[in-house]
């Protein structure tokens, strides 16, 4: 288990990746969707925090130009700007290291989610940061283990802390996979999570975080 990249996550409250998720037309918050009384408790994340949208579609992958519109998409990979947060004496800033008085900690955060809404809907993205079902998820029920793949630009990537319910459950083999046992119904938040040393001067670390958001149906 990497307990630092718990920790400075602890750093800010609002900051916790397995708590992004995307509704229905795209948008995204941080905090919690409660599924039974379709009720949303946290943040909305703005458009102009959005890096990239993209759209799983008939087995064909394109970038969307209106980051708020999902068009039916049988998957979608969003990727969120990176941000850089700093611990300080007087609570943690959404600065720099160097633009910040007095810092303690600080790192820069790098973010993406996928969701999947058709079972069958595993092709990967490529994108620099993914994780992924290794089988399509039909019948998936309480209790099952999912397969899942680790990937850096569609190349396995091992060693990966992977979360949920915001433990570490486990880490990716030397090929990229994991398996994690689904617990519950509803809206599954499965987290891969990694760090590496920054240049000092803006951030202590990088860390690297994305959402593999699936559901489970009664």
């Amino acid at each position: 288990m990497n307990k630092r990249i718990l920790m400075i996550l602890a750093l800010c409250s609002t900051l916790v990746a397995n708590e992004i998720w995307v509704d229905d037309i795209a948008a995204l918050y941080y905090g919690q969707k409660m599924m039974q009384a379709a009720t949303i408790k946290g943040k909305k994340i703005t458009e102009e925090e959005i890096a990239k949208l993209s759209c799983l579609k008939e087995n064909k992958i394109f970038e969307l130009e209106d980051k708020m519109q999902r068009e039916d998409c049988e998957a979608l990979f969003v990727e969120l700007k990176r941000v850089y947060y700093t611990k300080t004496p007087f609570g943690t800033k959404k600065l720099s290291k160097d633009k910040t008085k007095i810092p303690l900690k600080s790192f820069e955060s790098v973010e993406s989610i996928k969701e999947i809404y058709k079972s069958d809907a595993i092709k990967l993205f490529n994108a620099p940061f993914e994780l992924s079902p290794r089988e399509v998820l039909k019948k998936v029920e309480v209790g099952d283990r999912v397969k899942l793949i680790v990937t850096a630009f569609g190349r396995p990537k091992a060693g990966v802390d992977i979360l949920y319910n915001k433990k570490v459950v486990t880490k990716s083999d030397r090929f990229g996979y994991a398996s994690v046992e689904l617990k519950k119904l509803g809206l599954q938040k499965i987290t891969a999570s990694y760090s590496q040393k920054g240049d000092g001067i803006k951030c202590d670390e990088i860390i690297h975080t994305t959402t593999l958001s699936i559901e489970i149906k009664p």
